[in-house]
């Protein structure tokens, strides 16, 4: 699970069903994909979104903090969905719960033992920020985008801090920025309105 793989993938798919040129949009790992993706294949993508998702969001802090998060919850099972749900906000206390239950409900899998466990790989998905790209890599790739680009971040979030987002602008060819109030890095689970509304503003622009 690594940005450099995933955006082969991408251009791949891209190239195979005949789409170009994509509008592509991808949040926090699908934003760093996304990054190289219009960085490599410039041809291919007409406009790129990043949703909260910056370069410098791979500091070894946050990197290091969530490879952490990811353990912790590769080890835990759950009796219920609510119960999933509930761990999973401890750490977004701006998410809305009807959100969370929706996104636990389809992302949890019965186990052996009859317990609820994480559809998704988290005992290896944490090397997406340890392995296959650097923040170095990335500032390169932001260079290289020439596409129409546009910032959404969350105001309180964790992931891009108001410089980075300054630093991101001024270094794209044709950058352009949201912000969206009461919202962090989860923005699906939190503002997903509020994305939608930017995205389709910029897309329309």
């Amino acid at each position: 699970y690594t940005a450099d793989a995933m955006a082969d993938d991408a251009i791949a798919v891209i190239e195979r069903l005949d789409l170009a040129p994509v509008r592509l949009v991808g949040h926090s790992m699908g934003g760093m994909a996304g990054m190289l993706v219009a960085a490599r294949r410039p041809d291919l993508v007409e406009r790129l979104v990043l949703v909260d998702i910056a370069p410098d969001g791979l500091r070894e802090e946050l990197s290091a903090g969530l490879v952490e998060w990811l353990q912790m919850l590769h080890h835990s099972s759950y009796t219920t969905v609510a119960e999933a749900a509930a761990v999973w906000a401890e750490g977004d206390a701006l998410a809305r719960p009807s959100l969370l239950r929706h996104y636990a409900r389809h992302n949890l899998v019965p186990g052996t033992d009859g317990r609820l466990r994480w559809r998704f790989d988290t005992a290896r998905v944490g090397t997406f920020v340890t392995e296959g790209v650097t923040a170095a890599e990335l500032w390169t790739a932001v260079d290289s985008i020439q596409a129409p680009t546009l910032l959404v971040r969350g105001a309180h979030s964790w992931a891009v801090q108001p410089e980075d987002a300054r630093v991101l602008l001024w270094r794209l060819a044709d950058g352009s920025y949201a912000e969206v109030a009461d919202g962090a890095h989860d923005l699906g689970v939190e503002q997903p309105e509020a994305v939608a509304a930017a995205v389709r503003s910029f897309m329309a622009d």
